[in-house]
């Protein structure tokens, strides 16, 4: 009977691998399909993600999934915006009442500049399901025995500029995400990557808005000069970088775990701040 009944779970778990590898296999043909049409790639990832999240606990699970994500070059210049060498649509204020939608301007500004941040932003953020969901495995015996949550980031994008750009310095990216409405949304890029609903259990009683929690406590506590409302300024002669960052420890093979170590944020960093704020860095593809 033990026989039978060992045997009918194996069948069972084989079944669920069987479904997992053939899911993934259609989700890395279909992305080949799809590689080259524009906006495909922050879908493709997301898709991607999510199949590994919904398999991390199943029998196996970890390791079968690799994400198809791409990690972005965001090029500014004084009269055009580049993206993996490709010009961009932004709005320009400075032509007409509303403003016009141009792929060439003439000078770099706050808005086009913190316009192309926040789009990056919310990719990233959507990417990386929104902070709702456990995605990775952090089955690693000595971040367990740590007293420090370790922090995993991931590079969704690398922001640089161009040496000829005429202005030295771009503000108010915070506030512009807290002013202005997302594509198609009737609520705010902040309204979408710090307020809502996500994993975010470290802090007790758990935070009406975790996002500021995290910055204060993972950021602001450390170097008391960073706040929201100054971070990121925009210098051309430094890079930045989108990240997203798990802290914490979630694991489909150690059951000694609770999940109520786990938070997920978002958002953009001076880049020599990664290693001040990043125990382990992964980058998607460059293609």
């Amino acid at each position: 009977m033990k026989a039978r009944l060992k045997k009918a779970m194996l069948i069972g778990e084989l079944t669920i691998i069987i479904v997992v590898v053939l899911a993934v296999i259609l989700v890395i043909f279909v992305a080949d399909l799809k590689a080259g049409v524009e906006g495909m790639d922050r879908d493709i990832c997301k898709k991607s993600v999510s199949i590994q999240a919904a398999v991390m606990n199943a029998p196996y699970g970890t390791g079968i999934v690799q994400t198809k994500c791409k990690t972005y070059n965001v090029n500014f210049y004084d009269d055009r915006v580049e993206i993996n060498g490709k010009r961009q649509s932004v709005v320009d204020t400075r032509l007409g009442q509303s403003g016009q939608v141009v792929k060439k301007f003439n000078g770099l500004t706050n808005d086009i500049v913190n316009e192309v941040a926040a789009e990056e932003l919310r990719f990233c953020w959507y990417q990386y399901l929104e902070g709702k969901k456990f995605i990775f495995d952090r089955h690693d015996w000595v971040a367990i025995l740590s007293t420090s949550q370790k922090r995993l980031c991931i590079l969704c994008d690398e922001i640089s500029f161009d040496p000829n750009v005429a202005q030295s310095e771009f503000t108010g990216f915070y506030d512009y995400t807290k002013t202005h409405e997302m594509n198609d949304r009737s609520y705010t890029y902040y309204s979408y990557y710090a307020e809502g609903s996500t994993i975010c259990t470290d802090y007790s009683p758990t935070p009406i808005n975790c996002w500021e929690s995290y910055f204060a406590d993972q950021i602001t506590k450390n170097y008391p000069s960073m706040t929201p409302q100054n971070t990121p300024t925009f210098e051309k002669g430094k890079k930045y970088a989108v990240v997203f960052i798990m802290r914490g420890l979630k694991s489909a093979k150690i059951d000694i775990l609770s999940e109520s170590d786990v938070d997920f944020f978002s958002y953009i960093l001076p880049t020599d701040e990664l290693k001040n704020q990043c125990d382990s860095l992964r980058r998607g593809s460059a293609s």
